[in-house]
């Protein structure tokens, strides 16, 4: 189980809330605000974000969707940000699926189907000669902030 710890300073400033959600308005809006995540966890934290896929088709539904969603996210934006801000990557993948019927044929189903999915991820992939492509909906992000004593490291995800 993932958990953020909080910098004492930071813990008075927010609230009873522990979600915290963000629009961004383009990269120097996107990187102020990655800064200020970043300065509210403390040495160790791990920030966990959710958002449409802006290097899938099937993302775009949700990107254009909603007028929140301002700048279009990718694995490769994320990337730069973490490195711009400090950030060591844990993951960024397709969300997580669960079979969606109980039973153990619909879970055989979901174990095929994601299966299939990823082979054709990394076909298109190596069509186009990059070394990954998640083509879910939405992505999830999992940064960690290094501590202090750390050097920054390529964590490849």
């Amino acid at each position: 189980m993932l958990r953020s710890r909080i910098s004492p300073h930071a813990a008075r400033a927010t609230t009873s809330s522990s979600r915290s959600t963000c629009s961004s308005t383009g990269t120097p809006a996107t990187s102020s605000r990655t800064s200020a995540i970043h300065a509210l966890l403390g040495d160790g934290g791990v920030f966990v974000s959710r958002f449409p896929n802006g290097q899938s088709p099937f993302g775009r539904v949700y990107q254009h969707g909603d007028f929140s969603h301002k700048s279009t996210l990718s694995t490769y934006k994320i990337e730069y940000l973490a490195a711009l801000t400090g950030f060591e990557i844990v993951r960024i993948d397709n969300v997580r699926r669960v079979p969606s019927r109980p039973g153990p044929l619909a879970s055989v189903r979901h174990w095929w189907l994601a299966r299939w999915r990823r082979r054709i991820e990394r076909s298109i992939a190596r069509l186009y000669g990059i070394r990954k492509l998640p083509l879910d909906p939405n992505l999830v992000a999992v940064l960690r902030k290094r501590g202090a004593d750390e050097s920054p490291k390529r964590n490849p995800a």
